[in-house]
């Protein structure tokens, strides 16, 4: 039974509110609830940030659980954290295979893997099929060439696999597992991927293609996310309201729902994708 221990190292020194988050990590979340759905079910989760765990804790962890594959995430500003945190488990047993996965990584896939020897794979774009299947192959001796969306090393070479598309049917993905981290009072939630924009500041990682989840589907993680007690959430959709009907029937079953009376939350969206009838909804 390969088990996956899922890493959000802590950062070099925190200085702001991102390096000591209220909430616990979304994409890992993901990333476990969907191993789990393929039937790994050893799956565990470390959110240093959340859990303010210094490398030695977290070592600890590690050395604790003795996972076979260890996956972490970066943006730009935690990869060095990554790899440092990657090359400490690499140091306790070589045989774990180490990978990264993120928008830095997702971006830079071949120059992460020759910046940062402590890193063995890269998984390219939204993570849930493609590193569910990099488990899957590393546990079955399959070669890692047939897992598309994947840069690896190979013989001294780095090897980048085709191209993969991305998820069309998010409600086929599975609702977070956040029973796999503590509970917090702040909760990231997205109810679709992608942005039609072309804005020079952003990396734009899940694509120029909106794909949304159904309102029940939302509406459901949404009540698993009070259960646990959240009392703000922050919804991490590109644009929000990228489709204006769409929006109306969700916001609707929210206020249905009583969502808003029960927590706090918010969201980001475009000037040109408002009016006043959704702004007093």
């Amino acid at each position: 039974m390969m088990r996956v221990q899922l890493i959000n190292p802590p950062p070099y020194q925190r200085v702001d509110r991102y390096d000591t988050p209220d909430f616990t990590r979304l994409g890992l979340a993901c990333l476990a609830a969907k191993l789990r759905v393929d039937g790994f079910a050893q799956v565990d989760i470390v959110d240093a940030k959340f859990e303010r765990l210094s490398y030695d804790a977290i070592l600890e962890r590690v050395r604790q659980y003795r996972p076979d594959v260890i996956g972490l995430t970066a943006f730009t500003n935690e990869i060095k954290p990554a790899s440092q945190m990657a090359a400490m488990v690499k140091a306790l047993s070589s045989q774990i295979h180490t990978v990264v996965g993120g928008v830095h990584a997702t971006v830079l896939p071949e120059r992460t893997l020759r910046e940062f020897a402590s890193f063995d794979s890269v998984v390219i774009g939204e993570g849930e099929i493609i590193f569910s299947e990099t488990v899957a192959a590393l546990a079955g001796g399959t070669p890692l060439e047939k897992v598309a969306g994947l840069c690896f090393r190979r013989d001294g070479d780095i090897v980048r696999t085709a191209e993969r598309e991305r998820p069309q049917n998010l409600d086929a993905l599975p609702p977070p597992a956040w029973d796999l981290l503590p509970p917090s009072p702040r909760y990231l939630f997205m109810t679709q991927r992608g942005c039609a924009y072309r804005c020079t500041f952003c990396a734009n990682p899940n694509g120029r293609v909106v794909r949304t989840r159904s309102v029940d589907n939302a509406i459901a993680e949404l009540e698993q996310i009070i259960s646990r007690g959240g009392e703000e959430l922050y919804v991490c959709d590109e644009l929000f309201t990228a489709n204006r009907e769409r929006t109306h029937r969700l916001l609707d079953a929210m206020i249905s729902a009583g969502i808003g009376k029960r927590l706090r939350w918010s969201a980001q969206t475009h000037v040109n994708l408002v009016d006043r009838e959704l702004f007093a909804k």
